[in-house]
């Protein structure tokens, strides 16, 4: 992946206490690899079982700061997790959230969007 060192600091410490059933996903993920096009600013952490998210964003807590991070968790919701992992100047977003929750919300964009985009075909063809 192409991350920063303070990334993979990061990333190797929630790393020791994975859970099994979660995965890494976004930009970190697409662009991994030393010749990736971008440097993601976060990490995503999805996992198959709801009740997972908030036991492993615990657990993240806890190991970070045992490791002398800062976290702020800017949002804590039923299946969705946010923080801003901190340490000197450097910084990184971490998400944890539901999978199936997220496919559900990532399903109702893309419909929002092709209906978004027919209305906007139809505005066009008026003119």
């Amino acid at each position: 992946m192409p991350l920063t060192p303070f990334q993979r600091g990061v990333a190797r410490i929630l790393a020791k206490h994975r859970n099994p059933e979660s995965h890494i996903s976004g930009g970190a993920v697409i662009n991994r690899g030393e010749g990736g096009v971008r440097i993601s600013d976060d990490l995503d952490i999805f996992h198959d079982l709801a009740a997972s998210v908030a036991a492993s964003a615990e657990a993240d807590t806890q190991a970070l700061l045992a490791e002398g991070y800062s976290v702020e968790w800017t949002l804590r919701g039923e299946g969705i997790f946010k923080a801003v992992v901190t340490r000197g100047e450097d910084h990184l977003r971490l998400e944890r959230r539901n999978a199936a929750r997220a496919a559900v919300t990532k399903a109702a964009c893309r419909a929002f969007s092709r209906i978004q985009g027919e209305a906007t075909r139809r505005l066009t063809t008026l003119r």
